[in-house]
């Protein structure tokens, strides 16, 4: 079939489309997409292992996603390779240690709380728009560290309204140009010079800031940080890793809870295992919805290299430029890796782990998400707090479908659910 007759069925729905291929050819196979031309796809742990274990220049993640630069910008960490992406990964590492997020654990608390409280209930909602507005809030105060009510609110606006045309920028790369006041590119540039005039105001003001060494927002961390020949990075280059946190941590964190929430709102058996755990002061079934939830659901369906020099896959010889597509989505399907792949069961990540390669919804080895233990903190306390407050209950009558966003899966439908208030808990309740 042309690119453009493949690239709509995989935007209408990424698994099936994904899945007939690997039906027909096996776990290596070859699609045509308007982004990248032709496009080899990888559906085997086996196969991912040898990609996420390679040697960098064999595999280059930065030249992999060249059609995000116009949302992250040229110095993003996501478009770097080799020397300078692990550079930039030694600078910006610490502030996402597994233990220092754990700082932000009230923050994040008091922003699900505040958002749910303004949420309709006894009603169908659209809970993706909701949850979109808790992690652009989590974006903003711990990414940003902006506190002022009405700066937020200019933020919040211009970064979602910039958000708006990048679909079609994305998709069509032919649209990546001025044509006519009212084409994509022209209302995407208009919108991002806007994002960049306030950050940029951010990055000189933090700079600036007296108490500067008192702050631990990603922002402040980011411009104190230097390695250890005191280079630090530059005001550009910090710009480009900021849109790079939007981009990564906005979007796939607000999909990843709308996912979950829908799961649970047709699982009330989970719902009410959940809730006894957490009385019992247990967190390890709420890490088991959240690890199943992003087995069937990885925000990011794939993650892509570039092959760097000529190389051999299961007895395929790539070129130097070939484009590989690590179906994550596939391998998280695998009925040899996961009994009933398509049923909704948390317990099978506190009975045995999959295999080392079978589970990577934040992708591996040396590229392995930096967000990662932020991104499930903060699922793990929003969804805490509404399993306590809330009873939740399908606003459909048939689960949600996937779709394609950008390179996102979404609910098609924005996963709509029913919230009703459940009585306040006897205790105070702390997630994390």
């Amino acid at each position: 079939m042309p690119a453009l007759v493949q690239s709509l069925q995989m935007q209408h729905d990424p698994l099936a489309f994904l899945k007939r291929g690997q039906n027909r050819f096996g776990d290596i196979f070859t699609i045509k997409v308007l982004t990248a031309g032709k496009v080899v796809v990888l559906a085997h742990h086996d196969m991912f292992e040898k990609v996420f274990t390679g040697e960098e220049t064999t595999f280059l993640g930065g030249a992999g996603q060249e059609m995000i630069e116009p949302m992250v910008g040229p110095q993003s960490i996501f478009l770097s390779d080799v020397a300078d992406h692990t550079w930039k990964r030694r600078i910006m590492l610490p502030p996402f240690h597994r233990t220092a997020i754990q700082r932000y654990t009230d923050q994040i608390q008091k922003i699900a709380e505040d958002q749910v409280a303004t949420w309709p209930t006894g009603r169908p909602i659209r809970l993706r728009e909701r949850t979109q507005e808790i992690a652009m809030d989590v974006i903003l105060q711990i990414i940003f560290g902006v506190e002022d009510p009405e700066r937020i609110r200019v933020m919040r606006r211009r970064l979602v309204s910039m958000r708006e045309p990048l679909n079609a920028i994305i998709m069509v790369p032919l649209l990546r140009r001025d044509l006519g006041p009212f084409s994509p590119w022209r209302v995407f540039s208009r919108r991002r010079a806007a994002v960049d005039d306030i950050v940029y105001q951010e990055i000189r003001t933090r700079r600036s800031d007296p108490n500067l060494e008192e702050k631990f927002d990603f922002l402040s961390l980011l411009i104190k940080a230097r390695d250890e020949d005191g280079r630090q990075m530059t005001d550009s280059e910090v710009r480009d890793q900021l849109m790079s946190m939007v981009f990564a941590g906005y979007e796939t964190t607000a999909i990843g809870l709308a996912w979950a929430l829908e799961l649970l709102s047709r699982h009330p058996e989970v719902v009410e295992k959940l809730r006894a755990s957490l009385d019992a002061g247990d967190q390890q079934y709420m890490s088991a919805v959240i690890d199943e939830t992003l087995r069937l659901y990885p925000p990011l369906f794939h993650v892509a290299r570039r092959v760097g020099k000529p190389v051999e896959i299961n007895g395929y010889r790539l070129p130097e430029d070939a484009w590989l597509m690590i179906a994550i989505i596939l391998v998280h399907r695998r009925d040899d890796l996961y009994e009933e792949p398509g049923a909704f069961r948390p317990e099978r990540f506190l009975d045995e782990r999959p295999p080392r390669y079978g589970y990577v919804p934040f992708a591996a080895g040396s590229r392995r998400c930096l967000g990662m233990h932020l991104a499930k903190l903060e699922m793990a306390i929003v969804l805490e707090h509404l399993v306590r407050t809330m009873d939740i209950s399908p606003g459909r009558k048939k689960p949600d479908e996937m779709k394609l966003f950008h390179i996102t899966v979404v609910p098609r439908h924005g996963a709509t659910v029913i919230l009703k208030p459940r009585e306040a808990p006897d205790r105070e309740t702390v997630a994390g």
